[in-house]
């Protein structure tokens, strides 16, 4: 017998119901990159997590990559992680905190998502830039970023 590493549809039909109900709300709202979902999430993860702000992004590869990046980390530079850890993840004790959303993760997403936490607003600010694919005001790119 074949055992699935992950059943989703079997996770799904549990919260179909609540699942649609929302998914339709961001339907008629038309807001499907960012908007108020996205930034009620943020506020509610940077209180949970104790910090003072996280930033929404497309997944947790993403959110290390951008962290990186508003860090200046470069070719060359040492960063320190756990070795206790997917191989692509780190703790967040220290500027940063990066989490994935993938659908195999305690806390998922449809798809693929992730979150930068921080809590100073320099980095902050750094992060929102790049995540926009480095533009700040719209379309005037001093950065190269992501999306």
């Amino acid at each position: 017998m074949k055992v699935p590493l992950l059943d989703l549809k079997a996770q799904y039909t549990g919260i179909r119901d609540e699942i649609l109900k929302v998914t339709e709300e961001v339907y008629e709202s038309q807001q499907f990159i960012l908007g108020s979902r996205v930034e009620d999430l943020e506020k509610k993860i940077a209180a949970y997590c104790t910090t003072s702000y996280s930033l929404g992004v497309s997944s947790g590869s993403d959110a290390l990559l951008i962290a990186l990046m508003a860090a200046g980390i470069g070719y060359g530079d040492a960063v320190i992680t756990s070795p206790y850890t997917f191989f692509a993840s780190a703790g967040s004790i220290g500027e940063f905190g990066c989490f994935s959303f993938f659908p195999s993760k305690n806390l998922r997403a449809f798809g693929d998502g992730g979150i930068v936490t921080t809590g100073s607003e320099t980095f902050y600010e750094k992060l929102k830039v790049l995540r926009a694919h480095g533009s700040k005001p719209k379309y005037y790119h001093k950065l190269i970023g992501g999306k």
